[in-house]
């Protein structure tokens, strides 16, 4: 009997070695599964919101300001940089939207001074038909005076 113990001692420690190994090999398989599910969750929550947040800077940097910037349902910084490029991408629009109303009214402003100018030398063209340069001598008690008249669009003016 002690002979037949003594394999069934053996035998019952062969298992729980066994065993033990099984649930190490069980523990690191759920160890390495947690780290992956960890690791993944961690990528969609922060890696591709900040890598979508990053591309959207980049395309509104070069200009394009129908760009779609990344929503979040978090408050987290990541949340406040979407925010802040919001912010940015209204700003753009905004400042392309008064450069072209800038430009739109120099054209018009550029269009009316060139008006003006072309009607200013008809007027001038006209004051000068009527009224020519003419040189008047004038006396006074002590000398005598020469002034020279000068007619423009914008009146008469004397020179000595």
């Amino acid at each position: 009997m002690n002979q037949r113990a003594a394999q069934e001692v053996s035998l019952a420690y062969q298992r729980s070695e066994l065993m033990l190994w099984l649930s190490n090999i069980l523990i690191l398989i759920s160890a390495i599964v947690t780290s992956a599910m960890i690791y993944l969750v961690m990528i969609r929550c922060t890696v591709q919101p900040e890598t979508a947040l990053t591309t959207a800077m980049r395309v509104l940097a070069d200009g394009d300001t129908s760009v779609d910037i990344p929503e979040t349902h978090s408050r987290d910084e990541i949340a406040e940089m979407i925010a802040a490029v919001k912010v940015f991408r209204v700003n753009a629009v905004a400042r392309d939207r008064l450069e072209l109303e800038r430009e739109k009214h120099t054209a018009e402003l550029d269009k009316k001074n060139k008006q003006l100018a072309d009607e200013l030398e008809i007027a001038r063209q006209m004051q000068l038909s009527i009224f020519p340069p003419t040189t008047l001598t004038a006396r006074s008690s002590n000398h005598s005076v020469k002034c020279l008249l000068h007619v423009s669009w914008a009146g008469i003016s004397t020179t000595s």
